[in-house]
């Protein structure tokens, strides 16, 4: 395998912490909109 197709293989903890990165959006989604709500 090249250097380069190297560079951009994703390995099983690239993955995890892409599904982990999801999951804080996701959550931050929710603050914000309780938030949102709490405020009114």
């Amino acid at each position: 395998m090249s250097r380069l197709e190297a560079s951009f293989k994703h390995s099983a903890v690239d993955e995890r912490i892409e599904r982990l990165l999801e999951a804080f959006e996701k959550q931050q989604k929710v603050i914000d909109k309780l938030l949102g709500e709490r405020k009114r």
